[in-house]
């Protein structure tokens, strides 16, 4: 959720100021989940599981680390095209 919050940032999130500077939101919840903000959300969790893959390539060995390295090169992996299909959605 926390990668679909910021893709909305990145988008801009329509609210408006009432007179005692209170903020509202001007959209309904499932607004908030377009396309745009549930790639966000992906790539994240995507790079999340690369960094943890990472992590644990460096702190231990055999069937473990081997296995943290298949699945963190598939992670960079989707990380790579994640993040450019977001390129190419905000361009």
């Amino acid at each position: 959720i926390f990668g679909v919050a910021v893709g909305n940032v990145l988008q801009g999130v329509p609210f408006r100021f009432d007179g005692d500077m209170r903020i509202f939101y001007e959209g309904s919840f499932f607004a908030l989940l377009n396309p745009y903000a549930l790639l966000c959300g992906l790539l994240s969790v995507a790079m999340l599981v690369m960094h943890g893959a990472a992590w644990l390539l460096v702190k231990t060995d055999g069937v473990v680390a081997e296995r943290a390295r298949r699945f963190g090169m598939v992670a960079a992996l989707v990380v790579i095209v994640l993040f450019a299909l977001g390129g190419l959605f905000l361009w």
